[in-house]
């Protein structure tokens, strides 16, 4: 996977609420993450 695209999943997971920004020092954190497998089967 090239970089740049890396920006865009994160993007799109975050606008999904898949993925919360919890800051610089915290990071992300993956939630809703069995609804995201259902959605991938």
């Amino acid at each position: 996977m090239a970089v740049g695209t890396v920006g865009w999943v994160l993007n799109g997971l975050k606008a999904a609420e898949f993925v919360h920004d919890k800051g610089a020092k915290k990071g992300r954190r993956l939630v809703h993450y069995r609804k995201l497998l259902e959605l991938a089967r």
